[in-house]
């Protein structure tokens, strides 16, 4: 039964641990699921902020990581020499890994989340742009979170240095420098 078989294999995501974290050593770190939640809560805060479609940002939020199911999180590095793959071959493999994914989905949402997902990847629209920026930010306001609970002795300061050269919107580079004063 596809219901069934998307389910469970998306359900992984709540066990799926975000690799920058591991990588860092932190204690208990976030799952991408958990990651995709906080997103989308915040595009919801603060869409409106930024003129933009509210549910449009909450939907992309909670499915721009869907495919990371299949493929697992593949972590974006701050330098280009530390990459495990080039952005190119990363996009590669998360589209053939979406659409992998896309096999088990229910037949009557197939086409809907491509279109979202396709949207992310590619940055399409004014809220994939957004929705990108909150990602950045939300993995800073992590940072920030791990750091004030001494969950790791290793340095996140490079995701700040990351975001900092990455943010487009407003709203995001707001919220940034906030998060950022604090760490």
């Amino acid at each position: 039964m596809a219901f069934l078989d998307f389910a469970f294999k998306v359900l992984e995501l709540k066990d799926l641990e975000r690799t920058g974290w591991k990588l860092r050593k932190v204690q208990k770190p976030e799952s991408v699921a958990g990651h995709s939640f906080f997103l989308a809560l915040l595009c919801l805060l603060y869409a409106k902020e930024e003129g933009l479609d509210t549910s449009k940002c909450v939907f992309l939020a909670l499915v721009h990581d869907l495919h990371e199911c299949i493929c697992g999180d593949i972590c974006s590095r701050e330098f280009k020499h530390e990459q495990e793959m080039t952005n190119a071959e990363k996009k590669k493999v998360e589209t053939r890994a979406l659409n992998e994914l896309l096999k088990i989905a229910p037949k009557e949402k197939i086409k809907e989340l491509r279109a979202i997902s396709m949207d992310y990847f590619n940055l399409s629209s004014r809220e994939a742009q957004f929705v990108r920026d909150l990602d950045l930010v939300e993995m800073c306001l992590q940072a920030l979170y791990y750091k004030k609970n001494k969950r790791t002795d290793q340095d996140l300061s490079d995701f700040f240095r990351k975001t900092s050269r990455e943010l487009k919107t407003k709203t995001a580079k707001k919220l940034f420098k906030t998060i950022k004063k604090a760490f």
